[in-house]
Protein backbone atom coordinates (compact mmCIF):
# COMPACT_ATOMS: atom_id res chain seq x y z
CA UNK A 1 0.00 0.00 0.00
CA UNK A 2 1.25 3.15 -1.40
CA UNK A 3 2.01 5.83 1.83
CA UNK A 4 -0.80 8.17 0.22
CA UNK A 5 -3.18 5.95 0.28
CA UNK A 6 -2.05 4.92 3.90
CA UNK A 7 -2.77 8.94 4.43
CA UNK A 8 -6.34 8.91 3.22
CA UNK A 9 -7.46 5.88 4.75
CA UNK A 10 -6.10 7.41 8.24
CA UNK A 11 -8.06 11.13 7.36
CA UNK A 12 -11.05 9.06 6.03
CA UNK A 13 -11.00 7.11 9.77
CA UNK A 14 -10.32 9.94 11.70
CA UNK A 15 -12.96 12.08 10.31
CA UNK A 16 -15.60 9.06 10.68
CA UNK A 17 -14.65 9.49 14.86
CA UNK A 18 -15.29 12.84 14.69
CA UNK A 19 -18.34 12.38 13.49
CA UNK A 20 -19.35 9.77 15.70
CA UNK A 21 -18.36 11.55 18.27
CA UNK A 22 -19.77 14.86 17.08
CA UNK A 23 -23.25 12.97 16.77
CA UNK A 24 -23.19 11.45 19.91
CA UNK A 25 -22.00 14.55 21.82
CA UNK A 26 -24.81 16.73 20.17
CA UNK A 27 -27.55 16.32 22.99
CA UNK A 28 -25.70 16.64 25.72
CA UNK A 29 -24.19 19.92 23.85
CA UNK A 30 -28.18 21.12 23.38
CA UNK A 31 -29.21 20.15 26.88
CA UNK A 32 -26.00 21.95 28.61
CA UNK A 33 -26.66 24.87 26.21
CA UNK A 34 -30.78 25.07 27.13
CA UNK A 35 -29.82 24.93 31.53
CA UNK A 36 -26.92 27.58 30.88
CA UNK A 37 -29.40 29.84 29.13
CA UNK A 38 -32.00 29.17 31.55
CA UNK A 39 -29.63 29.91 34.67
CA UNK A 40 -28.51 33.30 32.77
CA UNK A 41 -32.26 34.53 32.62
CA UNK A 42 -33.05 33.33 36.19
Amino acid sequence: MSQEVFQIIQEMNLRNIETQLAMKCAPLVTGLTRVLNRQGRG
